[in-house]
């Protein structure tokens, strides 16, 4: 059986889009109740925010290096 290993940046992309369709839903689809037009706009908003700097910040999250270990790619140079 394969494991499947998955990385926090991509784990954190993936939660954030799931932000980001949830805010689109409440924005468009959900049914709101009367008088709560208002908090579903600041939620809807909210989770877009949200959404899109979790996106930005898990693209540009890098792994960290060990500076210890040394790269094959420069051996020698």
């Amino acid at each position: 059986m394969k494991r499947i290993k998955i990385e926090a940046k991509h784990l954190a992309g993936i939660l954030s889009a799931l932000l980001i369709l949830t805010g689109i839903y409440l924005m468009f689809f959900y049914d709101v109740p009367d008088s709560e037009e208002v908090t579903n706009m600041w939620v809807s908003w909210f989770l877009l925010i949200l959404g899109i700097i979790g996106l930005v910040v898990s693209s540009l999250w890098k792994k960290r290096r060990n500076p210890l270990i040394e790269s094959d790619d420069n051996f020698g140079v």
